[in-house]
C-alpha cells in the first residue's frame, strides 16, 4: 500500500497536481507512522519517512506555501541528522542528510533568498568530504547542486 501512494502522488507531481501529490503523501506519512510504532527502528521505514517528508517539502514549495515545506524540512532535518548521528558510517543516512539540506537550499533560492540558499549548499558539501558515497549518489547529489547553482531549478506551480 506504501508503494502504490507513493507511486500516485508521483503520478499526480508529474501532472503539476501538487495539492493531490502532497495529499497522497500525507497518507503516506500515516502509513508510514503506523509502521513504526510497531518498529521505531525500522531503518527501511525510517528511510521512507525522510524521502517522504522531503517530496512533502518539495510539493509545499510548488505550492509557494514555504512555511509549510519549512516544516517538513526541520522534520526531515531533525530525523536524517540523529541517524547520521547514530551510525556516520552509513552511507544512506548521510545521503539523506546531506539532500535534506539541499532542499533547503531550494527552498530558500524559491523565495529569491540566495546567501541562505548557498549557505545550505555550503553545508551540503563539507558533509560531501566527510561521507563515503557511491558514485551513483554523488552523481545525484552533484545534479541537484548544479541546478540550484545554476538557476535552472524549474519552479513548477500547480496547474
Amino acid at each position: 500500500l506504501r508503494n502504490r501512494t507513493g507511486w500516485l502522488a508521483n503520478v499526480y507531481r508529474d501532472q503539476g497536481k501538487f495539492r493531490d501529490a502532497r495529499s497522497q503523501r500525507v497518507n503516506l506519512e500515516a502509513l508510514i507512522e503506523a509502521g513504526l510504532q510497531s518498529d521505531p527502528n525500522d531503518a527501511t521505514l525510517l528511510s521512507e519517512k525522510i524521502v517522504n517528508l522531503r517530496s512533502l517539502a518539495a510539493y509545499s514549495q510548488n505550492l509557494s506555501e514555504y512555511p509549510v515545506a519549512s516544516q517538513y524540512l526541520e522534520l526531515a532535518q531533525t530525523l536524517a541528522d540523529r541517524l547520521a548521528r547514530l551510525d556516520p558510517a552509513n552511507a544512506a543516512w548521510r545521503e539523506q542528510s546531506i539532500r535534506v539540506k539541499i532542499g533547503w537550499a531550494g527552498l530558500y533560492r524559491a523565495q529569491g533568498k540566495r546567501r541562505p540558499a548557498n549557505n545550505w549548499i555550503d553545508l551540503a558539501r563539507k558533509e560531501i568530504d566527510g561521507a563515503r558515497l557511491s558514485e551513483s549518489a554523488l552523481s545525484r547529489i552533484e545534479l541537484e547542486i548544479g541546478k540550484l547553482n545554476l538557476g535552472d531549478r524549474v519552479i513548477r506551480k500547480e496547474k
